[in-house]
């Protein structure tokens, strides 16, 4: 599960024209010789790290309880900086897990029982980015050591691609301390079969509808002022604040349409989400399918 915050930042990165959300801290370098002032490039830096949560986190990053024992404290889990320490490989098929056992101190008393994991970018105090719930409930008792074994911590998502996800996910492998996507204009399209995790923008166009007239609607320009068609995303969840209108149905219908898919190009190009309509549509011909303000609702959570 993802915090709003981390979710908020997502969004930014593909509906609101924002290219990077910085997630650990990015500094100026000042090289010009002729022009000291002038900023030739950044340096970032990225740690993350696991801590215990006795109960369940909720998305706005409240309701964690780390154990209070004097000799907890989070475990570093991946850095930027220094890659050696990093506990999750490069994202794959959508997914990340821990590809090491992750060791925290030898518990001097009993520590209570420790039902989640939460991942902060900060050893103490900052930010809930993700938190999850151990298949097995975690409960030291002293003199033993703590540890989270291989394949316990996993990181995915649902409705999301492969493509996507993996480049949200690099974060949690040290593999960036920036979340980037590159020329995100971004397109909803609508589909009479569901989308899967490993389509391509053009291996989906098959499952989009087949009669005349039919294109993606553009929701965000990379290149051109924002079509304010969105919302700012505020607390994880983003929807439309404008209506969307297709393209008026031509010869042949677009048959029955209960799905919908998110890309960035008109056609072809990449699958980033996609979904289940509220309720399916069937456009008639010379009709004008639309969403109306507030419909197309988006959420990481």
């Amino acid at each position: 599960m993802f915090t709003d915050y981390f979710a908020t930042k997502i969004l930014k990165v593909l509906f609101q024209k924002s290219s990077q959300e910085v997630i650990g801290t990015e500094t100026p370098v000042y090289g010009n010789q002729y022009n000291p002032s002038e900023i030739t490039g950044y340096t970032g830096s990225l740690s993350l790290y696991a801590g215990l949560s006795t109960s369940t986190p909720a998305a706005d990053g409240t309701n964690v309880t780390e154990p209070s024992a004097a000799e907890y404290h989070r475990v570093l889990i991946a850095s930027y900086a220094y890659p050696s320490v990093n506990i999750f490989p490069t994202p794959d098929n959508g997914e990340v897990s821990n590809s090491i056992v992750l060791y925290y101190t030898e518990a001097l008393s009993s520590w209570p029982s420790c039902t989640h994991f939460v991942l902060y970018d900060a050893e103490t105090g900052g930010n809930l980015l993700a938190y999850g719930e151990f298949t097995s409930a975690v409960s030291p008792t002293s003199g033993k050591v703590v540890l989270i074994d291989i394949g316990d911590m996993t990181l995915s998502f649902s409705n999301v691609s492969d493509y996507f996800a993996e480049i949200i996910l690099s974060i949690f492998s040290g593999d960036n301390y920036k979340l980037t996507l590159s020329g995100n204009s971004v397109y909803l399209g609508l589909c009479n079969t569901l989308p899967t995790k490993t389509d391509t923008g053009t291996t989906v166009a098959s499952k989009e509808p087949s009669g005349a007239n039919y294109s993606r609607v553009l929701l965000n320009n990379a290149t051109e002022a924002p079509t304010d068609k969105l919302s700012t995303p505020l607390a994880g969840d983003i929807e439309n604040d404008d209506t969307l209108f297709f393209p008026i149905v031509g010869t042949g219908g677009w048959g029955t349409l209960p799905y919908f898919v998110i890309t960035d190009a008109a056609t072809g190009g990449n699958v980033l989400l996609f979904g289940s309509l509220t309720s399916s549509i069937t456009p008639a011909v010379d009709s004008v399918p639309l969403v109306r303000i507030g419909n197309l609702e988006i959420s990481f959570n």
